[in-house]
């Protein structure tokens, strides 16, 4: 069975709007339904945040969440460095292996401004009416 079945999207969109809410079923324990009805779909201020429902849940299953994995990562720069970085710390290191000075990435830079459009040609206009 489908939630809102042979309703159309604007029906169900109109449905909620005004509160309508779907039945539990029958074996919903009371305190889930409580939680859904009382902290879920009321006004935006009387709402739980998804913090206060995590805990929420871990009271009536009594299964606590995992901490959540530290973020880490590093990325190797133009210049040869790396800089790594998690939720507390950024560093840098200097690497020789395809370094390039800032000096040499300028002059790149500088000789590929000087060289001549090729794939977009000035256009030339005639004067001619």
């Amino acid at each position: 069975m489908e939630p809102f079945e042979g309703k159309k999207t604007s029906e169900v969109k109109t449905m909620v709007l005004n509160g309508t809410r779907l039945e539990f079923p029958a074996t919903t324990p009371t305190e889930i339904k409580e939680l859904v009805t009382q902290h879920i779909f009321n006004k935006a201020e009387d709402r739980y945040t998804m913090s206060d429902i995590v805990k929420k849940l871990e009271q009536l299953s009594g299964i606590k969440q995992p901490p959540p994995k530290r973020n880490k990562g590093s990325l190797k720069t133009a210049t040869g460095r790396t800089i790594t970085a998690d939720d507390t710390n950024v560093s840098m290191e200097a690497s020789t292996k395809g370094s390039c000075s800032t000096k040499k990435m300028k002059r790149r830079k500088r000789n590929t401004r000087s060289r001549p459009n090729i794939i977009h040609p000035p256009q030339r206009f005639s004067s001619s009416n």
